[in-house]
């Protein structure tokens, strides 16, 4: 076994197994109290709400909370279509279990806001495409895809725009 940190372990395992409840393949990480901290999901499995697709890796906090995962396909949580496929995209999560930053796989209006999806070019260049959202899952920020007029100020294609939990912009236009 391989050490993770000074306090955990990284298994491999030969079959599928039951850690902490959910079916786990590949390898498992444990804490010095054997309590997950994350694994590779074997099938579908719902954590905090959350339907989360088999061949997910998911990762726990030292509380034993969802923190984030990387989506084994694309996949819809709390309504946001969010990119998975392998590690390129993280989905996290606030300590409430809400959703706090998503991936999108197609660029979407979310609360009357259009957000751009992720692609790998964006990604490539430095461009931050992720979607934020506050704790109460109103949405915090996200690149804009097409122009869009709040409250008498426009916001350009391309602008990144950050909300308040009531949704009033909070950045400067640039």
């Amino acid at each position: 076994m391989a050490a993770v940190g000074d306090t955990g372990t990284r298994r491999k395992l030969d079959s599928r197994e039951t850690i902490g409840g959910l079916s786990c393949i590949r390898y498992a990480w444990t804490d010095a109290d054997a309590r997950l901290q994350s694994c590779f999901l074997d099938e579908a499995a719902e954590v905090a709400g959350h339907l989360l697709p088999g061949g997910t890796r998911i990762h726990f906090d030292d509380g034993g909370k969802i923190n984030y995962c990387f989506l084994g396909r694309d996949t819809k949580v709390e309504g946001h279509m969010c990119r998975g496929k392998g590690h390129g995209y993280m989905t996290s999560f606030h300590p409430n279990g809400r959703l706090r930053l998503c991936w999108l796989a197609a660029s979407a209006e979310i609360q009357g806001v259009p957000c751009r999806r992720a692609t790998f070019l964006a990604d490539l260049i430095g461009e931050s495409v992720g979607v934020y959202f506050h704790p109460d899952g109103s949405l915090t920020g996200c690149e804009l895809y097409r122009k869009l007029t709040v409250e008498g100020r426009t916001f350009r294609k391309g602008y990144r725009i950050e909300l308040n939990p009531g949704g009033n912009p909070v950045a400067k236009q640039r």
